[in-house]
């Protein structure tokens, strides 16, 4: 995980200060940017939900997170949820 140009725990860290605020995702290159929340930060990891389907989210695949234009944070995927 590299949150706000940090990692290890200085990256969750940030990343908890994010927890609820609105953000925009990407899990594809050429996918559109689609809203989503960061909804906990815990044992390592990071909860995002996506306000709609996202296609085929797959464990491997690295999701990347932006607050409008700016580049906030990304990781791997580790498990997907579909709801």
């Amino acid at each position: 995980i590299v949150f706000c140009g940090k990692t290890g725990e200085e990256a969750l860290n940030e990343a908890k200060e994010f927890i609820g605020k609105p953000l925009l995702g990407k899990v594809r290159y050429a996918a559109p940017p689609a809203d989503c929340v960061i909804e906990s930060v815990s044992d390592g990891n990071i909860r995002i939900r996506f306000e709609t389907t996202q296609r085929a989210i797959t464990p491997g695949q690295s999701v990347v997170l932006y607050d409008g234009e700016i580049l906030v944070g990304g990781g791997f995927i580790t498990v997907s949820n579909p709801t």
